[in-house]
């Protein structure tokens, strides 16, 4: 229920929403997430933080780099000497690196809407351990943006659309790694996120 609530109001206020940059202008901001869950019964938290900056090219078009980091809480599954199965939390650590084109359309007094396309690579780690997992991604991510004043825009992106190849694994003694590729759609709110940016 929760899930379809945020998607009707972010849906919606898509209605109103970022006024054309003016042409050879840079932006400042970023975006925040957070979100929280339950995994077999414990409770689990993740946020990511997400700045950028960029500069534009034309009315409707700019460019820009997202650099970013993640914190995603899990539960792994996992047994004793004896066999027995117990549960414990561990924290993934990821960074981003996002090169990024924003082309802007259905603009207005009060805002528009935008869709950033480029390419992601993310480089995650766990807490205490050789584990490490690369994601290559490129797609699009859909925005919303509503003018606060002529310099500074609340923005809200959700969703990712496109295609992401992921290496996962341990390295070291053990040098062993799983790959995997996906296409697709992913409307997870966990890809919600919020942020401002400022004209200058």
């Amino acid at each position: 229920m929760k899930k379809l609530f945020f998607t009707l109001v972010i849906s919606l206020s898509t209605i109103i929403a970022v006024n054309a940059q003016e042409i050879g202008q840079f932006w400042m901001g970023g975006s925040f997430g957070f979100w929280s869950s339950k995994e077999y019964g414990e409770k689990v938290t993740s946020f990511q933080l997400m700045p950028e900056i960029g500069y534009a090219l034309d009315d409707n078009m700019g460019i820009g780099v997202r650099l970013g980091y993640l914190s995603k809480e899990g539960i792994e599954i996992d047994y004793d000497s004896r066999g027995n199965q117990y549960f414990e939390k561990e924290r993934k650590n990821v960074f981003v690196i996002s090169p990024f084109v924003r082309w802007a359309f259905l603009k207005g007094h009060f805002g528009g809407m935008f869709l950033d396309s480029g390419l992601g690579y993310a480089y995650l780690t766990k807490d205490d351990s050789d584990y490490t997992e690369q994601e290559f991604e490129v797609g699009i991510r859909p925005g919303v943006a509503i003018n606060v004043s002529q310099s500074v825009s609340i923005t809200g992106k959700f969703g990712f659309i496109g295609f992401k190849h992921n290496k996962q694994g341990y390295g070291g003694d053990y040098d062993r790694y799983t790959y995997t590729n996906s296409f697709g759609i992913d409307l997870d709110m966990s890809q919600f996120l919020v942020g401002a940016i400022v004209k200058f």
